[in-house]
């Protein structure tokens, strides 16, 4: 089953609403939401997999007052799930949902996966875009808080780049079965990324500084290759996915830099940490540092740039990714 959800990100403990169409259901967990679903808006998305659509809406009730924060979900069901935890993809800056949508979500759904891949505030069709400049990295944990605590059951966490920081930051106080992270920033920060953007691009960096804006990094097609992709992606890939790109929060940039940095030490789930040769803002070394961080080694693979999810040997990277997960499995056995 394939859903696009736009959640409501609160404080924890809200009830969950579905909205279905045009029909307001009652106060019913994320599960039953879908399974309510019209049969008219059931199709089938995919034959050899027996997907069925449905586009809804999960609302979650603010029971604090505060004003609630429509978040972009995409969703992915099994035509035969495994009963393992659902997986939470989290992207990194400058993207939104949509990265994990172009291979990773079917992959892992044809593995017996339930997938959801959120949009931070702010990011894709999310809510929040207004106001992305002065957005906290504690802002983006919360929607991820709001999402797993939506499910049915608590969510294998995967985050890239800066996702793979919030991913580190919701993990200090909220335990999950598993966490993979991609390409993540390092619990160290982006002060050396930084410095090499710096010599590299100094005019660039002086624009972000003076305009409280990090959409000059991505601003060209080039300028998205040479952070994200290898010279094996294809131009009019590259092309595509920058047409997606879009601006970053400065504040959060700041947060990345020295203001809410991970503390592994409070960290107890296992984490998977993957890195790529040929990333130009987190180096292998960096990668391996967040490893030892979290007493585990890293896998670094070749010939892949930064953006692991979208690269041409993407397969290779859920390949390592599920296998991890099913050797998880194997030992609770």
């Amino acid at each position: 089953m394939v859903a696009v959800v736009l959640a409501e990100a609160v404080s924890p403990g809200a009830s969950v609403a579905g909205i279905v169409g045009a029909e307001r259901c009652r106060a019913i967990p994320y599960s039953v939401a879908l399974a309510e679903c019209p049969k008219e808006y059931l199709a089938s998305a995919h034959a050899s997999l027996a997907f069925a659509c449905c586009y809804h809406e999960l609302l979650i009730s603010n029971l604090s007052g505060r004003r609630n924060m429509k978040l972009e979900i995409i969703s992915k069901h099994p035509s035969q799930p495994s009963g393992e935890p659902p997986l939470l993809f989290v992207h990194g800056a400058w993207h939104g949902a949509w990265c994990w949508d172009v291979h990773f979500m079917d992959y892992f759904v044809r593995q017996g996966f339930t997938v959801h891949a959120v949009s931070l505030r702010g990011h894709g069709k999310s809510e929040g875009r207004e106001k992305l400049r002065w957005t906290r990295i504690a802002e983006y944990v919360e929607d991820v808080v709001t999402v797993a605590q939506s499910l049915p059951k608590p969510p294998i966490v995967i985050g890239h780049s800066m996702g793979g920081l919030v991913v580190q930051k919701y993990l200090e106080l909220h335990p999950a079965p598993a966490a993979v992270l991609l390409a993540s920033v390092p619990p160290s920060g982006v002060l050396a990324t930084t410095l090499r953007l710096t010599r590299r691009h100094p005019l660039i960096i002086a624009k972000v500084n003076l305009t409280f804006s990090l959409y000059p990094l991505v601003a060209s097609p080039s300028l998205t290759r040479e952070a994200f992709f290898s010279d094996s992606l294809s131009d009019v890939q590259v092309q595509g996915y920058w047409g997606q790109m879009q601006d970053e929060s400065y504040l959060g940039f700041l947060d990345m830099l020295a203001f809410n940095l991970p503390r592994p030490e409070k960290v107890k789930t296992p984490i998977l940490v993957l890195g790529a040769s040929k990333d130009t803002v987190f180096s292998p070394a960096e990668v391996e540092a967040t490893a030892r961080a979290y007493n585990t080694t890293a896998d670094i693979i070749n010939d892949m740039a930064h953006d692991m999810m979208l690269e041409p040997k993407w397969e290779s990277v859920a390949e390592r990714i599920s296998d991890w997960l099913k050797g998880r499995v194997a030992a609770k056995d």
